[in-house]
């Protein structure tokens, strides 16, 4: 697919989709989730706790096929 056919599609989707960007909350719960992964063991990247942390201030599911978002605890996940 051309460049500019992914642009207007992805300009499609970010007209009906909201943007979360990460703030001082994010940024605590970051420090939190990724204490309670350490706490138990399962670390997961770095990126995916950024986006673990936001699932969870906004208390919103979090759809995905990557299983280690399971080991995060208060966390969910909707299989995709």
């Amino acid at each position: 697919m051309p460049f500019t056919c992914r642009g207007f599609l992805i300009r499609d989707f970010l007209q009906t989709a909201g943007l979360l960007p990460p703030d001082r909350s994010t940024s605590e719960l970051y420090g939190q989730v990724k204490a309670e992964l350490a706490g138990i063991g399962r670390l997961i990247p770095d990126n995916d706790i950024w986006i673990a942390a936001t699932a969870r201030q906004f208390d919103l599911p979090l759809v995905t096929r990557d299983g280690h978002f399971a080991a995060v605890p208060s966390l969910t996940t909707l299989d995709w």
